[in-house]
């Protein structure tokens, strides 16, 4: 009974700790420490490194090489959140092998992405491509598991319940642990020191002293029950740039012989960085990366969309933003008024990378940078699919051009957001739909019913500023995460169909014709935040989200991603009174921007059954309108359909079912007469009869130069075939729309070729004898379906 007891103790713990690692693990909280009062951590050239070096091909050494001790640890019989074992209690993780490279890669013959094997040298590869080969890591000794000889708790009651005491406790039992598997000579990991404002590489012996870069990997922070009193042996946080926080100040002589130490701080002299979660190992990666990264450019705060990103646009390489500022990537200057290309960002064929910078107006501008994930470290979609493997995923959902929009390129300060990332999917208004709960797909845990669920309410044309803490239901579904007033994070959700249990991720709605809410942690970025030709193409001052300003005035500038060739994008992009060409011209050199604000309701026409209705928002480029006295726009409307609930509409398959024109002043809107609805708004006119079908519709905008635009985003409903029941004059199944058309008009029937029923449309203008006759190809009159006096309106009629 006592055993008994305990374990559901232990449960509670974890359930307790889990929320604060779920709400922790994907904003990377660092816990910010401060460095020793007075210090002064900065070098000459920040960009070079500040407390820590950001390449090592400064020395003239072939050999230079930053070295890594890499330790994971955990404490005794330690609860094993994670079901697939990849970092069994009381044994080392499964991937401690394949984790660093234990020598430098010298061969001057092979390409900076060749130096070493993504597979089994995981953080040697990764920085050396991060880098295009200007920063190789190494640990001569390779990486250590440390099981803890006391638990949590037995630390923290040992110290005298004293939280520096613990902590100490527990890094001396660490050292002493990895000193006995064979570390006895730490001068390897003592190879760097700053002479005057610059890092150099030494000899052994005559480094600074310090350790140079320890990662420091917790399973967990600790986490037990003491006195009714949730409590943890170390700091409770994810990460921070630091290998102490309650022992912030100690320093630590590990290698007497040689007069090395350890530094628990951040300083200039910090020796490493601790993380303190149970994870996957894509996530410790990415997370010391972090870490890393504020000693070497960042230590004065995060910057969004970016490796050192805070809650918003995490990013698991290094952004655009983030190469420059490190100097490993030389933007482009882009031509206005022709086409830019612009090849893969992970650039393995060029020397200044792949980085494509379009001028505003002062220091603010654009980046674009064309991922398609050449290296398995371009991992730039973190939620969706890729919440599981964020560097294993291998389809093409992420791939596509990302478009950053940058303030200013400075060192960051605080948590001041200096860049926003332009999603294609679009800039909203939210709405709150409720309460709900999320799973942690790596660990296959589910919350409580108590996450905030959100929903797209109406399109925003103006700035996202990319608020790290957003007070307003405004964003795209990435930088709308964090309410400042409930400190919640509601976008984790997507539609589509629920996953078979906790331990797997929902399916999309673009693949089921399910509308479930599922935990999607579309916050880290999903398949539609990249622009694609065909999909969204044109980034203006009309589209959402828009090419204005941080203060929101006009840019002038319009991006017309036109076409990719293999890797390489094709890139139109033109600004106003650049060579002296108008907004006019611009427009009549670029297609209208993608449709935006579809929505679905049912609609009840005179014979009272239902059919779907569409609506969605008038596009904004002046180029537009069309009519002299009557202003209109113009707009296709697209749909597909198949046999059964069972099967997805092919997105291959939509067919153009109408061209409408609709005046300024009103909503744009289709109904149609050609589908019966299932699920009608009032159940007593719900069909009894018939064969359910999925119907999905999608919108094109045509300019009064006809130059069309990308489908919209599909919305979605339900059919019912008229299987019997359906009462009609002569079988001929007539549905009246009573909107008036301007002219006569027999549309092509649809489907054609069709087996075994095909609809026919036409439009009336005015009152009149219809008569509407079918024939053979030899002339021979097969059936009369329309025969009488009719009154002006649309009709449809089954054959």
């Amino acid at each position: 009974m006592k055993q008994k007891i305990i374990f559901l103790v232990s449960l509670i713990v974890v359930m307790l700790s889990i929320n604060n690692i779920y709400s922790q693990l994907y904003k990377f909280d660092c816990g910010s420490v401060s460095p020793p009062t007075g210090s002064n951590n900065l070098i000459g050239n920040p960009f070079g490194g500040i407390s820590k070096p950001t390449r090592t091909d400064v020395s003239s050494d072939p050999y230079a090489a930053f070295p890594i001790l890499v330790v994971f640890v955990q404490f005794k019989n330690e609860y094993d959140l994670d079901p697939r074992y990849i970092w069994p209690a009381n044994d080392s993780p499964t991937f401690l092998e394949d984790l660093i490279a234990i020598q430098k890669n010298t061969n001057t013959t092979i390409p900076f992405w060749e130096k070493y094997n993504s597979n089994t040298e995981m953080i040697s590869s990764r920085w050396a491509e991060i880098s295009r080969g200007a920063f190789h890591v190494i640990s001569p000794s390779g990486a250590f598991s440390v099981v803890l000889p006391k638990t949590a708790k037995e630390y923290w009651v040992d110290a005298g319940k004293k939280q520096d005491s613990c902590e100490h406790a527990i890094n001396k039992d660490i050292w002493e642990s990895v000193i006995a598997q064979g570390l006895t000579d730490w001068r390897p990991y003592d190879r760097w020191k700053k002479v005057g404002n610059n890092f150099v590489f030494c000899d052994l012996g005559d480094g600074d002293h310090y350790v140079d870069m320890i990662y420091k990997v917790h399973k967990s922070p600790g986490t037990f029950m003491y006195d009714d009193t949730l409590r943890s042996a170390l700091w409770n946080k994810t990460g921070y740039n630091a290998l102490g926080h309650f022992d912030l100040y100690s320093i630590n002589e590990i290698d007497p012989e040689h007069s090395i130490f350890i530094d628990y701080s951040n300083s200039s002299f910090g020796s490493g960085v601790t993380l303190s979660f149970n994870g996957t190992v894509d996530n410790y990666i990415a997370a010391l990366g972090h870490e890393h990264l504020h000693f070497m450019t960042y230590t004065e705060g995060h910057v969004t969309y970016s490796n050192c990103s805070y809650g918003i646009g995490l990013e698991y390489f290094y952004s655009p933003y983030d190469m420059i500022l490190n100097e490993y990537m030389t933007p482009t200057i882009a031509t206005f008024g022709q086409t830019n290309t612009l090849g893969d960002y992970s650039s393995r064929n060029t020397g200044s990378g792949e980085i494509l910078k379009i001028p505003i107006d002062g220091p603010e501008y654009f980046l674009l940078a064309n991922r398609n994930k050449i290296s398995k470290w371009d991992r730039v979609m973190l939620g969706d699919t890729a919440s599981l493997s964020q560097y294993g995923d291998n389809t093409d959902y992420g791939k596509g051009l990302y478009i950053y929009h940058v303030d200013t390129l400075k060192l960051p300060y605080s948590d001041i957001s200096p860049q926003d990332m332009e999603c294609a999917d679009g800039y909203w208004e939210w709405e709150y739909q409720g309460l709900g709960t999320v799973n942690l797909v790596y660990n296959c845990f589910v919350s409580e019913n108590n996450w905030k669920i959100y929903k797209k309410k109406n399109v925003l044309y103006s700035n996202d500023p990319s608020l790290i803490f957003n007070p307003n239901p405004y964003g795209d579904e990435i930088s709308f995460h964090h309410n400042i007033n409930d400190k919640t994070w509601p976008c984790w959700w997507g539609f589509g169909k629920q996953p078979i249990s906790a331990c797997y991720m929902g399916t999309d709605r673009t693949l089921v014709n399910d509308e479930d809410i599922y935990t999607k942690n579309g916050l880290m970025g999903d398949r539609y935040d990249p622009w694609k030709p065909g999909y969204n193409e044109v980034f203006s001052t009309y589209s959402s989200p828009s090419t204005l300003k941080w203060n929101n005035d006009t840019s002038g500038i319009f991006i017309y991603f036109e076409s990719s060739n293999g890797t390489t994008a094709n890139i139109k992009i033109y600004k106003v009174g650049d060579n002296g060409m108008t907004e006019s011209q611009i427009l009549a050199l670029t297609p209208p921007s993608r449709p935006m604000g579809l929505k679905h309701e049912y609609y009840y026409p005179e014979n009272g059954w239902c059919v779907p209705k569409i609506t969605w928002n008038h596009n904004m480029e002046p180029d537009m309108v069309r009519g002299s006295k009557s202003k209109y726009k113009r707009y296709e409307v697209w749909r597909v359909t198949a046999i059964n609930m069972t099967t997805v509409p092919d997105e291959n398959n939509y067919t153009l079912i109408a061209t409408v024109d609709i005046p300024v002043d009103i909503t744009p809107h289709y109904e149609d007469y050609s589908v019966l609805q299932y699920e009608c708004a009032n159940l007593d006119q719900l069909p009894p009869f018939g064969t359910k079908y999925p119907v999905r519709y999608r919108v094109k905008a045509v300019d009064n130069t006809n130059l069309v635009s990308v489908k919209s985003d599909f919305v979605s409903t339900t059919g019912i075939t008229p299987d019997g029941g359906i009462e009609s004059d002569g079988g001929d199944n007539l549905i009246y729309n009573s909107n008036i058309p301007k002219e006569f008009k027999l549309s092509q029937n649809i489907p054609n070729p069709f087996n075994p029923v095909t609809k026919i449309n036409f439009a009336l203008p005015k009152q009149g004898f219809v008569t509407l006759k079918i024939y053979d190809i030899t002339g021979r009159e097969i059936k009369t379906l329309v025969n009488e006096v009719k009154q002006a309106g649309y009709y449809t009629v089954d054959f």
